[in-house]
């Protein structure tokens, strides 16, 4: 089966989060939408699914001032579970561009988020329960784009911190493993946009 996500117009509710699920054979089966508090714009980013087949969307969703994180876990049947907004000031921008599910069917998101203590914008990397507890976050200088999990649980985050590509390793209690930098040959801005593991969990981001 095939998920996908995205934004579509809704009228009264303006963009939200439209998730649309397919049969393999293209038979549309549900589609659901989300649109946060006040009826503002809504953009889906990422969507990922479970061993069970749940699925879990994330995004940015605005409200009157400012904008979250909006994490929203669906069953595989299309009925709503739960959804976990972020934010970590009143007025600040918190979106999310990335999310992965590891094998025991934790939830990570991660994106951007601003006014960090002495930074301008983080990585805000949040890892959730498959019930939706919180249950660590962390924050980097930089920008996030993307994360990925391996088979132990641990957790990769990528993107670019000031001029340069910055991955990220944590274990998947949230300790801070290891920062690698990636610096281009002239000097000008690096954008990491995409991470993976493999088997025997090597990174690889580009």
């Amino acid at each position: 089966n095939v998920l996908l996500t995205g934004r579509s117009y809704g009228d009264a509710s303006g963009y939200d989060y439209a998730t649309i699920k397919y049969s393999g054979a293209g038979v549309p089966l549900w589609t659901n939408r989300y649109t946060g508090p006040g009826n503002f714009q809504d953009i889906a980013m990422d969507v990922a699914v479970d061993t069970n087949g749940n699925v879990f969307v994330t995004g940015e969703s605005y409200d009157a001032t400012s904008s979250s994180y909006a994490t929203t876990k669906y069953s595989g049947a299309g009925v709503p579970l739960w959804t976990n907004r972020y934010k970590l000031w009143l007025n600040g921008y918190d979106g999310a561009r990335a999310l992965a599910v590891d094998t025991s069917g934790d939830v990570l998101v991660t994106g951007i988020s601003m006014e960090g203590v002495g930074s301008f914008t983080d990585y805000a990397t949040i890892k959730y329960s498959g019930a939706g507890v919180p249950l660590w976050t962390n924050r980097y200088s930089g920008t996030a784009r993307a994360v990925a999990a391996d088979g132990l649980g641990n957790v990769f985050v990528t993107g670019t911190a000031g001029f340069d590509y910055a991955t990220l390793a944590y274990s998947g209690a949230g300790v801070p493993l290891w920062t690698n930098s990636y610096a281009g040959p002239d000097g000008s801005t690096d954008t990491a946009t995409a991470v993976a593991v493999e088997g025997v969990g090597n990174v690889f981001g580009t």
